[in-house]
C-alpha cells in the first residue's frame, strides 16, 4: 500500500499553499477520503489536472465529525521541481 496520497486543487489554494499561507488542507469526513488520506505520510498537490505539482510530507491527520484536516510538514519539492 502506499503512503502517498494526491490531491487536485484549484489556483486560488495552490497558491496559498505554496505561498505557504496555508497550511492545512481539508477533505470531508466520508469513507470515500478516509480510505484515501489515514495512513498516508506524503500528499502530491496537483494544480488542476496540470502536470504541475507539490510534494509535502504530512504531520499529521486530524479527524472530526464532519472533516478532515492534513497539516503539511515539509515540502519536499517546488512546484517546478517535477
Amino acid at each position: 500500500m502506499s503512503d502517498i496520497v494526491h490531491l487536485i486543487l484549484k489556483r486560488k489554494h495552490w497558491n496559498q499553499i505554496a505561498n505557504g499561507l496555508k497550511i492545512h488542507e481539508y477533505r470531508d469526513n466520508t469513507e470515500y477520503w478516509r480510505k484515501r488520506i489515514i495512513g498516508k505520510r506524503i500528499v502530491i498537490f496537483h494544480m488542476g489536472y496540470s502536470k504541475e505539482t507539490m510534494i509535502f510530507l504530512i504531520k499529521q491527520i486530524d479527524l472530526n465529525d464532519e472533516q478532515i484536516t492534513i497539516t503539511l510538514g515539509a515540502r519536499i519539492t517546488h512546484a517546478n521541481d517535477s
